[in-house]
């Protein structure tokens, strides 16, 4: 389910909450991730860029800057994201960085219905 305005406006008073956002030449907001440490782990969600700025390798360097920050901030080792099992653009992004399939939650998302692929990424600091 998409989230609210309230849910995104709590992240700056959450220390284990983190978003990473990306901006266009004219300060247009055009990508973005967040990040949430979960007993030490990273769990990272609201992965999206803008469809105009697809296929210009915006969400890699978000994710690969939200996964630095992760390690450096919270000495993260390891992270997980879900991801729909029919956004293939999405997987292969996920696999190229080098995150690995771990399961599958069935019926996970909505509108359109759809399994979740759980993948995780394990890193050495």
């Amino acid at each position: 389910m998409p989230w609210k305005y309230k849910d995104f406006a709590d992240i700056p008073n959450n220390k284990d909450r983190v978003y990473l956002v990306a901006e266009s030449s004219d300060k247009a907001i055009i990508g973005g991730c967040m990040l949430t440490n979960i007993a030490g782990e990273g769990d990272i969600s609201n992965v999206a860029v803008d469809a105009r700025y697809r296929g210009q390798h915006i969400a890699r360097e978000l994710l690969k800057n939200l996964i630095e920050l992760g390690k450096q901030r919270y000495a993260m080792e390891a992270f997980t994201l879900e991801v729909r099992s029919k956004n293939e653009p999405a997987k292969a992004l996920y696999l190229g960085l080098g995150f690995e399939i771990a399961g599958v939650r069935r019926g996970f998302y909505d509108k359109p219905k759809d399994d979740a692929i759980i993948m995780w990424l394990y890193t050495d600091k």
